[in-house]
Order: structure tokens, then sequence, then C-alpha cells
């Protein structure tokens, strides 16, 4: 299923900014820096832009006059090193996000390369890093020693399949849906674990992923907690099966 393509008339412009709000309450933004050239436009076959989430936290909506909103976010989660959270977008920002009006790009800013492109999954990548920097995480009992940026050991299947019963979701979705959507992560946890190939496992993934799709088609379930719920639990599999960035992989065929 693929998505549909917008022009430069439909994407926001450079300096636009958007405000989001994590799970926990706090405030975040992300904002535009620039668009395609044209060089890159017709390498890249469609209008993007380029977008990139400030490290700025705050318990009150931003002032566009804090210069802090224009520090990059980098995020060190899970299998990330130190790369700052900016993406090419070909879509409009959906719900999540409120435009709160425009901050001027630097010279820095104008010139920046990008080297991912993806869906608007910075409330999500946001979250993810604060959930990292700021919650106890498990280690390995044998390794006493780590420093607190060491990243974990990747899960368990038994770990995975119990993080894919989502019981935070009974009572909050249809149950139609939560059946559903457990049933597509059981078997795909399951078939995963049986394969070596990389290939393979990415199959299963997208696979998985498409049917998501369809399902929120239907039931038009998933809203900001379960979308972040499934990005984690999806990229954790990816994980565990040895495949790094899978936000990419995730973003790409998601439409949720």
């Amino acid at each position: 299923m693929k998505r549909k393509k917008y022009t430069f008339d439909n994407l926001p412009k450079p300096g636009d900014t958007f405000q989001f709000v994590l799970p926990n309450g706090l405030f975040g933004i992300c904002r535009v820096l620039r668009k395609t050239t044209e060089s890159e436009l017709k390498f890249m076959g469609a209008p993007y832009v380029v977008v990139v989430t400030s490290s700025w936290l705050g318990k009150e909506p931003p002032n566009l006059e804090n210069n802090s909103l224009r520090d990059y976010l980098y995020l060190t989660h899970h299998s990330h090193k130190n790369t700052p959270k900016m993406s090419w977008v070909s879509t409009p920002p959906d719900e999540n996000y409120q435009y709160i009006g425009n901050i001027k790009p630097s010279k820095e800013d104008e010139t920046v390369e990008c080297y991912e492109s993806g869906g608007w999954s910075f409330v999500l990548q946001a979250n993810l890093q604060w959930k990292w920097d700021n919650e106890p995480r498990e280690v390995d009992s044998e390794s006493t020693d780590l420093e607190p940026s060491t990243p974990i050991r990747p899960k368990s299947q038994k770990e995975l399949l119990e993080d894919s019963e989502l019981k935070t979701w009974l009572g909050n979705v249809p149950p139609q849906a939560h059946d559903k959507t457990t049933k597509i992560l059981l078997d795909t946890i399951r078939k995963i674990f049986k394969v070596k190939d990389n290939n393979k496992v990415k199959k299963y993934v997208i696979k998985c992923i498409e049917d998501i799709n369809i399902l929120d088609d239907k039931y038009s379930f998933i809203e900001t907690i379960e979308r972040e719920d499934l990005f984690e639990l999806l990229s954790d599999l990816l994980l565990s099966a040895g495949i790094d960035s899978p936000e990419d992989i995730i973003d790409e065929y998601r439409e949720w």
C-alpha cells in the first residue's frame, strides 16, 4: 500500500516549527530545516523537507525566542550512536504536531546533510530517548560495572511475547483490534526466532506492519500511546534479530 505523494505546497516550509506532547506530559518541538534542492529532487523523485527534533523539553509550551529550541536531539537509545533525530519527510504532519510559528533556519540548517527518510516519528523518538535517559533499564546481572549509556542486551523471545500481549490496551481500544493485533505480533515473533536470515526477518516485519495498517484502516484505533507501543515493540524485535536502525524499516511501511 503506497502513500499519497504531496507537492511542496502541501508540505511545511523551512523554519516551520511544531509542538508535540510526550506521554509523560512534557512538551517538545521539531522544526523544518530545508527542502530538497533541484538535484536532490531529481534523485529522490518527490518533494521532501528535512525535519529535526529539538533536544529541548519543557513542562510548559515553548517560547520561540528560546535559543535552545535550535539544539538538535542526538539519539543514543538502543543501537543509535549519537546521531541527530533528523529525517527527510514527504508528508504533512499528523494530528500530534501543532504548528506554533517559524524559527528562521541558520546557515548551518540550510545546508545540513540528512541521510534518513521516513515519517513523522519525531515524538516517538523523543519519548524513547527520554525513557532511555531517565527510566531504570535492565542490564545483565553479571555486568554491574556498565556505564549508564551502555546499550542493554536485546530482548528475549519470552520478553517480546509478553510485550506483544499489549495488556495496557485492554479497555482502551476495540477488543477485536487488540486481539487481532496481538495475534499478528505473536505470529511474527515466533517466525522471526526460527530464522537467521535478515532478509526473511525484514520480510516478516514488513508483513506485520502492513497487516496492522489494514487493521487500523478498519478500526481506527492507533493513537499516540498505541503508536508508541507498536514502534517500541517492533524496534525491540528487529534489534533482537540483529538489525540496526529499525526505525527506518518501520517508518517506511507504517501508515499510523
